[in-house]
């Protein structure tokens, strides 16, 4: 991940997600057995990222709220899934239950690891990072978050 953010920073890639990640991110953080000031500190992190954020469009919510019950899966989930599938990229996840309910959409891989943005919980996430994505990052640099 170190190395990802590294290019990310350098502008050998770009990191998507939709506009509403950092939301997501801070009610996790309210909702964990956090207190203020260490989410305030992580979220004052977190906002530093690379990350280019996508506006969700009228449309894709359209297709990820069906999608949500064609699968069987939240609207929140499919809604990140369609916009690695309307970029033509590969949606680095790490929920298994996610990926097994959306891998007939295809440009689905699952990772396999429990990622946090803050502190990695387990050992050589990095290099496993880098060895994942490395065929997964497109010519105009783009890797969906």
């Amino acid at each position: 991940f170190p190395k990802l953010l590294s290019e990310a920073y350098g502008k050998k890639i770009k990191i998507l997600s939709l506009n509403f990640l950092p939301l997501e991110v801070a009610n996790g953080l309210r909702y964990s057995k956090t207190d203020r000031e260490i989410t305030e500190g992580a979220l004052a992190r977190f906002i530093k990222l690379p990350l280019k954020l996508i506006p969700l469009s009228n449309q894709l919510l359209l297709k990820a709220a069906s999608y949500a019950y064609e699968n069987k899966t939240t609207v929140y989930d499919t809604a990140y899934h369609l916009l690695a599938i309307s970029r033509n990229v590969t949606l680095l996840t790490c929920d298994n239950k996610y990926y097994q309910a959306a891998i007939q959409l295809n440009l689905i891989e699952f990772l396999g690891l429990y990622v946090s943005f803050f502190r990695f919980v387990q050992p050589n996430f990095s290099q496993k990072i880098s060895e994942r994505i490395g065929n997964e990052i497109r010519e105009d640099g783009i890797v969906p978050i």
